[in-house]
């Protein structure tokens, strides 16, 4: 049994490794501790530009249809540099058990948003500062039940 990453997997790491390095200093992370959200739109939007929530997500859903290996050497470079972003709260706990145990209209329904970017999911559990009551002030809005805590987010 061959356990090494293949090539692709090696390139996501190393871009990965780079994109934390590059835009995720120790102090943006202290800060992002205090910050009410958690993390920053832009961030966000890089994050989308380089596929990482499409990539567990089925071709069909409009993602790239990669392994949790995959996704496994993604949460990796995000843990070793702290990266703060709803993509665990998105990927592993969003779209992951829709994946395995949604119907075909929860999958048509959210996983293309997700894929794209245009919604991410802030999990209260993993936050201090819980989703709903919290983000009534701003600009996005809870939407998309039984995900009520499935935010639209302004990639334009």
């Amino acid at each position: 049994m061959d356990l090494d990453f293949s090539d692709e997997q090696e390139m996501l790491r190393r871009s990965a490794r780079e994109f934390v390095k590059r835009y995720i200093p120790k102090p943006f992370v202290k800060e992002m501790e205090d910050d009410p959200i958690g993390f920053t739109d832009d961030i966000w939007k890089q994050m989308v530009q380089l596929g990482w929530p499409a990539w567990v997500v089925p071709e069909e859903y409009g993602g790239v249809g990669g392994s949790f290996t995959d996704i496994m050497v993604l949460l990796e470079e995000m843990g070793n540099g702290c990266l703060p972003s709803p993509f665990f709260s998105t990927v592993i706990l969003g779209a992951l058990p829709i994946i395995d145990a949604g119907n075909e209209q929860q999958k048509q329904q959210y996983l293309p948003a997700i894929a794209s970017g245009a919604a991410y999911h802030l999990h209260p559990a993993l936050s201090r500062h819980h989703c709903i009551s919290d983000h009534a002030h701003h600009p996005r809005h809870a939407i998309l039940p039984p995900f009520t805590d499935l935010i639209p987010h302004p990639l334009s």
